[in-house]
């Protein structure tokens, strides 16, 4: 029995006509282009469960989804719209049994220096937990995340200020640090002590050995380390599904971003021990991952752009046997 995870960060997707980030609309042309070629994306992926981030509108994914054809019956969540902000949503063919918005962050994970607290105490996109049940009758906790982009923290009058650019990449980078740390605080509170698989989809705005990064997974234990003290580490690790591959793979090389020529993986799928195919006591075993980045371009390198009604980012999804 199989079962398909993926995360799809959308690029602004939003109803034509109505404005979205610095006050951009999309013509009613562009916008039923955009829904098409969501659709066929999501044709490719044929994932049974997906995350979704950069959702202005549930009204816009909706009509994706329904154009896509190949969801039959479905949960589709979608955290309340901001008419500012994007929000994070999630499609799932199977019955999506709790779900919940998480803004703030969790008691004790705000970061400090002496008596000195950084005033970061929420999300700036909020998350998505939910729980879903699978086709073997186990249960799955779901989180879809889009943490804070690198792009500068700075204000339009200071955008060619090379000083005032350097802060805001700092502060961009505190903040999705922050934001880091946070989201390993929940995700302790799930893992420890608890046999309930957990799955993170979403855009992390960092690459897979970036420290951010690794505050979320943790890393794996030390050969060193005697069983019980490696069991206690695993019980809480996440395994990246871009790592999973890699092992399994002679050669393999992927990316699901592009920015000034250079190729990242910022989109991940990071699993709990229940899908590690080392573990004796797994519920089903991760067979592969695969990223959608046929459409990406490189303008460093190409005289082009990419179309406003496509996403500047490849799609993941990864398959998963059941037991």
């Amino acid at each position: 029995m199989k079962v398909k995870l993926g995360t799809f960060n959308l690029c602004n997707l939003a109803l034509p006509h109505q404005a979205f980030r610095e006050n951009k609309k999309y013509s009613k042309d562009e916008y039923e282009r955009k829904i098409a070629w969501t659709a066929k994306q999501l044709v490719a992926m044929d994932a049974d469960i997906v995350g979704f981030q950069e959702v202005f509108h549930k009204a816009a994914l909706g009509e994706a989804i329904k154009k896509s054809r190949i969801y039959d019956k479905y949960s589709l969540v979608v955290l309340e719209e901001t008419g500012v902000s994007p929000v994070v949503g999630l499609v799932s063919r199977y019955p999506v049994l709790l779900h919940e918005s998480i803004i703030d962050f969790p008691q004790g994970s705000l970061i400090t220096f002496g008596d000195d607290c950084v005033q970061i105490k929420q999300f700036q996109c909020p998350l998505l937990k939910a729980k879903i049940r699978l086709p073997n009758r186990k249960s799955v906790i779901v989180l879809v995340v889009h943490l804070k982009s690198k792009r500068p923290l700075v204000e339009q009058s200071a955008k060619h200020d090379a000083k005032a650019l350097a802060l805001g990449k700092a502060k961009s980078l505190i903040v999705r640090t922050a934001e880091a740390a946070a989201l390993r605080f929940i995700l302790i509170d799930e893992l420890k002590n608890n046999q309930m698989p957990v799955v993170v989809l979403g855009d992390l705005n960092d690459t897979g050995q970036s420290v951010t990064t690794n505050i979320i997974t943790d890393s794996p234990p030390s050969k060193k380390l005697d069983f019980e003290k490696k069991k206690s580490i695993w019980d809480q690790f996440l395994y990246s599904a871009a790592d999973l591959q890699l092992k399994r793979s002679h050669r393999d090389v992927f990316y699901t971003h592009l920015h000034d020529g250079h190729h990242e993986s910022l989109d991940h799928i990071l699993l709990s021990e229940e899908f590690s195919p080392t573990n004796p006591n797994r519920i089903g075993f991760f067979e592969y991952m695969r990223v959608f980045n046929d459409h990406l371009i490189d303008q460093k390198l190409a005289n082009e752009e990419i179309p406003a009604w496509q996403s500047d980012h490849g799609q993941v999804i990864v398959s998963i046997e059941l037991y």
